[in-house]
């Protein structure tokens, strides 16, 4: 079961959009990350939307974003963790053989199968907008930490504008050079993030329709 009782504010964080580096010059260490500090678990769900307004890249199809997100759990105590990176294999095409082996190495605190808090506890929501030509999963240490204290946070992948982005049946979009102005690459990432701000109450993670959400 996946509940949550937020207040009513959405947050929206978001990095420096053109000046974080890709993961080709970012400080990846493989090993463990570092342990979350809070008292809470964390546990981690994976969540695809449709924008059927809006098409995907270079394309006439709908839409897809995945929605990464990182939640706190009523338990800190860890189960089987999850990978660093979801769907890496299929991303290949966009990594080097030494970069593969870096992210596969890296271990998380972040678990799919611990349940998530008690519905009486109510934590704010954070929509997290990853840097260009990154992903959400690179945040990884960050997105843990914030879960730990009670955060919830909602990891918006760019089509386009991160590293890669996986999707559950196989496929993936790369990273693409940007054919538009600095504008209209902001203008899409804004797009994306109003659309799952309205999505919010309306995503179903295990089944579960959340209405305890923000709208």
């Amino acid at each position: 079961m996946f509940r949550f009782q937020t207040t009513r504010a959405t947050w929206w964080l978001l990095p420096m959009l053109f000046a974080i580096p890709p993961l080709r010059s970012a400080q990846v260490s493989s090993g463990a990350l570092m342990k979350p500090t809070g008292t809470w678990g964390v546990g981690r769900a994976t969540v695809e939307v449709v924008d059927s307004s809006r098409t995907m890249p270079n394309s006439k199809v709908a839409r897809r974003l995945m929605l990464q997100i990182w939640y706190p759990t009523a338990s800190a105590k860890e189960s089987v963790t999850l990978p660093y990176v979801e769907h890496l294999e299929s991303a290949r095409d966009s990594l080097t053989n030494e970069e593969l082996d870096l992210l596969k190495a890296v271990q998380t605190h972040a678990s799919a199968d611990l349940p998530a808090s008690p519905t009486a506890s109510r934590f704010p929501l954070l929509l997290f907008s990853h840097g260009e030509q990154m992903n959400a999963f690179l945040y990884s240490n960050l997105h843990e930490e914030l879960a730990s204290h009670g955060f919830i946070i909602v990891a918006v992948e760019h089509p386009g504008a991160a590293l890669f982005v996986a999707y559950p049946n196989g496929s993936v979009v790369p990273y693409s050079e940007p054919g538009q102005s600095l504008q209209g690459r902001v203008a899409d990432r804004v797009a994306d993030l109003r659309f799952v701000r309205d999505q919010i109450g309306l995503l179903e993670i295990r089944g579960r329709r959340n209405k305890t959400w923000p709208p």
